[in-house]
């Protein structure tokens, strides 16, 4: 299971949720990987997927023309990943006919962009240079996915300018939360708005159990509760609590100021009670390499919560489970965490991340979008519990909650999220790319689950007797 270090986010962020300065990454997916390999064959210069239309079925995958060029634009990342890594690529290069995208969808999406950054901006004529070649890029990058589809070989700036894409033509929005309810209104919603409102108020619920993860003030990660006075977030942010992180066995530190909030949402006018974090009850086993790739690795870690006085904690998410025949490529996800910026070995430019989610960083967002490989199909996942989405996502937001709905609009808790996309660059430029945007699909991890319960009813008992 792999994330770069830079999913737990700088300590540059003050309570507010504002940044002192931008070091943000992107992340991309590495869209239907081993899912579609050998799974097209060629039809002229487009191609018709085998099989894949079966496991749609269970999803509600978007007919929007956004989603349409998101989708294509991810292929072809998909098969720049492939021909880096070495692995061969039989035919299978694009899209299904109806994924086809024209140079009428590019201009509207990249328009989208323009006007996006201009409202960040306060106005087109505050636009800066770096915004004006991003928009450029990402319009070269529209027109080489038009011309040549998925086989487009896209430069690290084109997958970054369409990750910027997909926020700001509404395909993949990022939306902060007030009072845990998103803006039905919100630029940046895009074809999303009927389909969230159908299951508004099941979102607001779980979003009241969804908090950040502070160390003296400072964002760390996300959690959220699992079970009554307990959260669950990533192993690597948990790391950050301890005295040696690399120990088999977390030991909290105790770190002074260790705490998760439930606020620090937009429009907050009094900052909500922090709860102190006690201890780390569960944690998987193998230290978390902040710059490897670790797929095979349990990041989940069990925090016990102390109530802040004047504040309940809220109740657990739902622990009904995303069946795993269900958690297939295509499915609607819903994020909710707290995308913030980059650790500062990251370094993208500030117009990039502006044009993605505005200045308001590390506050509280929905952010909608499909599973992209379910468990069992993405490489190097050898215990098959690891699927990968494309909903947006930056640094902050590790252990993210990530849930599903049923055909009746009831909440399906599907997993943890726990890694995201990176650029890094040098002087001579690039130096290295990671794609992919990673959870844990509990469905899939039926074990960890009892391990975590008698975990945490030992540490209940021994509460007591202590």
């Amino acid at each position: 299971m792999a994330y770069p270090r830079s999913e737990t986010a700088a300590r540059t962020v003050r309570a507010d949720g504002t940044s002192a300065r931008f070091q943000p990454f992107f992340r991309r997916i590495e869209f239907y990987q081993r899912l579609m390999n050998g799974e097209f064959t060629r039809r002229s210069k487009q191609c018709n997927l085998k099989g894949a239309r079966l496991q749609m079925r269970g999803g509600q995958m978007s007919s929007s023309s956004a989603g349409k060029f998101r989708r294509i634009g991810t292929l072809a990342t998909i098969n720049r990943s492939r021909a880096e890594s070495g692995v061969e690529t039989t035919g299978a290069t694009e899209a299904i006919e109806a994924e086809a995208v024209g140079a009428d969808v590019v201009n509207a999406s990249v328009s989208a962009l323009q006007d996006h950054i201009a409202r960040v901006r306060g106005g087109s004529g505050q636009m800066t240079d770096s915004d004006r070649a991003l928009i450029e890029t990402g319009r070269r990058a529209g027109e080489k996915l038009v011309a040549e589809g998925a086989t487009a070989h896209l430069s690290p700036s084109e997958e970054a300018a369409l990750e910027a894409i997909a926020v700001a033509d509404g395909s993949r929005p990022a939306l902060l939360l007030r009072d845990d309810t998103f803006d039905p209104h919100d630029a940046t919603i895009g074809d999303w708005s009927k389909k969230l409102q159908g299951i508004s108020d099941a979102l607001k619920a779980a979003s009241q159990s969804v908090g950040r993860v502070n160390l003296g003030g400072e964002h760390l990660g996300t959690g959220w509760i699992v079970r009554p006075g307990y959260a669950v977030t990533n192993r690597h942010v948990a790391q950050e609590l301890c005295k040696n992180p690399q120990e088999k066995k977390l030991t909290f530190g105790p770190p002074k100021g260790a705490t998760i909030s439930f606020g620090h949402q937009t429009g907050e006018a009094v900052p909500r009670p922090a709860h102190s974090i006690e201890a780390i009850v569960f944690a998987g086993e193998d230290y978390i390499d902040p710059f490897g790739d670790n797929k095979a690795k349990l990041d989940l870690a069990i925090l016990r919560l102390a109530r802040a006085p004047d504040e309940a904690l809220p109740p657990p998410l739902p622990s009904f489970l995303l069946p795993a025949e269900q958690t297939v490529a295509g499915r609607d996800v819903f994020v909710i965490g707290y995308p913030g910026p980059a650790f500062p070995r990251s370094d993208l430019p500030e117009s990039v991340v502006l044009s993605l989610i505005g200045s308001a960083v590390s506050l509280k967002r929905l952010s909608p979008g499909e599973i992209a490989l379910p468990a069992g199909t993405v490489a190097g996942d050898t215990k098959s519990r690891t699927i990968a989405h494309d909903a947006t996502t930056l640094g902050g937001s590790s252990g993210s909650a990530i849930l599903g709905f049923d055909q009746a609009k009831k909440p399906l808790m599907l997993g943890l999220h726990f890694g995201g996309y990176e650029v890094k660059y040098g002087p001579g430029g690039v130096i290295k790319r990671r794609g992919r945007n990673f959870a844990h699909s509990f469905a899939a991890m039926q074990d960890v689950i009892a391990a975590v319960d008698a975990a945490i009813a030992k540490d209940r008992t021994e509460q007591k007797l202590a």
